[in-house]
């Protein structure tokens, strides 16, 4: 049976392991040094404390005032609205740079970005 021994310090983990038994009744031992191994623990429990804070779920805050009947009826307001102004043709802006543009155009001329299905009815 093998024995292991060992000695673990901030900079290094020293392992001393019985090889084995010479005929003379000496022993043999190998002796490893492996340096800063305690800091991978360290560096391991770190990234599980990231991830842990990384995922865990936000905390919604509700302000008093407004409920959700409330707010909806804001974004139907405001989808309505929107509507109109695409239809009256007064909503073709560039999502990127806000810059007005023609009903046939396919890119932004201030930007360039792509502009299919933007100002579209």
């Amino acid at each position: 049976m093998t024995e292991v021994a060992i000695h673990t310090t901030a900079l290094e983990d020293l392992y001393i392991i019985l090889a084995g038994w010479q005929d003379d009744g000496t022993a043999a031992f190998t002796v490893l040094v492996n340096p800063l191994v305690i800091w991978l623990w360290v560096g391991g429990g770190i990234f599980l404390l990231g991830g842990i804070f990384a995922f865990w779920p936000e905390r919604r805050r509700v302000t008093a005032g407004r409920t959700g009947a409330t707010v909806g009826a804001g974004i139907e307001e405001e989808i309505e609205r929107q509507v109109r102004q695409l239809r009256r043709g007064q909503g073709r802006r560039c999502p990127g740079c806000g810059a007005a543009f023609q009903a046939g155009d396919r890119f932004c001329a201030d930007c360039g970005a792509k502009l299919t299905g933007v100002g579209k009815v």
